[in-house]
């Protein structure tokens, strides 16, 4: 499969430590000896590298801790699928991305009618029509999950479970539209299949902002400006900051501005550099959607910006050198512009 990371931002990417724990929390089990006595050491270390996880965001070393400890559950319990899962989430997170899809592909072959997190996953770390089959692998198992959490009826917890999963569903779909978008191929069959899937996707979460965007994408492809911008801005009411990832409100940002509306592409990016004002490449899209808009000055504060961090931050914000001699030019034509003194 090769080495690659995670790719996706409707397909169940972004919040890697709640899809961790959730994982863990269903699938195959067992296939080590000792009886109750391992299934008893083996929950308990499963809780504890929950607990882990949900610190993994705040808590330096907490998601090693939590991987290290979901593989001694492995070394008890070699088929537990639901740890194989929770642990591919983390080693994705961690840029492991080789090491994760062997994971995934393992838990597939033991138990390829549970646990749909995997092939969501899989689908992030393939490319064209095996993307595609996994991501619609994943969404006939949820469905199977959804069957079983109606016929919960009033259960406790049962109308929640329900919502969480059709928003995996709206996810799987959207990713699909995205793989098919890249794929290439006869144009009209690609962009009937990525509206049928959008279309779906919207079915199954109407107030998400995912489908939007991923029609907004959609509409690009086609040259359909209007309808882009359109869709692009209902994706914008509907994002939520604390439910939707930095990076698919980054995409919205730069689409904004693709489709050539820059106030909003800077109005997206500002309300980003609340949360991050140390990302040099959010600062380097401001700075350009400034410009774009007129706002020259600004543009060349946000570019500044963003060249004082390149220097003290260095390869760890720009290994490749590539975003600083974008940076680099982009002030170099606002400053032949003059009039930043103004």
């Amino acid at each position: 499969m090769g080495k690659k990371q995670a790719k996706g931002r409707c397909g169940g990417g972004g919040r890697s430590g709640g899809a961790a724990k959730s994982a863990a929390g269903g699938g195959r089990s067992g296939g080590g000896g000792g009886g109750a006595a391992v299934g008893a050491k083996a929950a308990e270390l499963i809780a504890q590298a929950e607990a882990l996880t949900e610190q993994a965001m705040v808590v330096p070393g907490a998601a090693g801790g939590a991987l290290e400890l979901y593989q001694r559950v492995l070394e008890l319990e070699p088929s537990n699928t639901s740890v194989m899962d929770a642990a591919a989430v983390l080693l994705l997170e961690a840029g492991e991305a080789e090491a994760a899809a062997h994971l995934l592909v393992r838990s597939v072959e033991l138990a390829p009618a549970e646990g749909s997190i995997k092939y969501m996953y899989l689908g992030q770390l393939q490319d064209g029509q095996e993307a595609v089959v996994a991501y619609e692998r994943g969404i006939e198992v949820l469905g199977h999950e959804r069957a079983a959490a109606a016929a919960g009826g009033g259960a406790p917890g049962a109308a929640e479970r329900l919502r969480d999963i059709d928003v995996q569903l709206c996810r799987g779909c959207c990713s699909i539209a995205e793989a098919l978008l890249v794929m290439g191929g006869d144009e009209s069959a690609v962009w009937a299949q990525c509206e049928q899937a959008l279309g779906a996707a919207q079915g199954h979460s109407p107030t998400s902002p995912e489908p939007y965007q991923g029609l907004a994408n959609l509409y690009v492809s086609q040259g359909r400006g209007e309808e882009g911008i359109a869709a692009l801005r209902r994706c914008a009411e509907l994002t939520d900051p604390l439910e939707s990832p930095y990076e698919f409100r980054i995409h919205t940002g730069k689409l904004f501005m693709e489709l050539g509306q820059w106030p909003e592409a800077v109005a997206q990016f500002e309300s980003l550099l609340q949360e991050r004002d140390d990302d040099v490449e959010l600062l380097y899209l401001l700075g350009i959607a400034q410009g774009l808009n007129a706002d020259n000055k600004e543009a060349h504060d946000a570019l500044v910006r963003a060249q004082e961090l390149l220097e003290q931050l260095g390869e760890a914000a720009d290994h490749t050198g590539a975003l600083s001699a974008q940076v680099q030019a982009a002030l170099e034509e606002l400053e032949g512009l003059g009039g930043l003194d103004d």
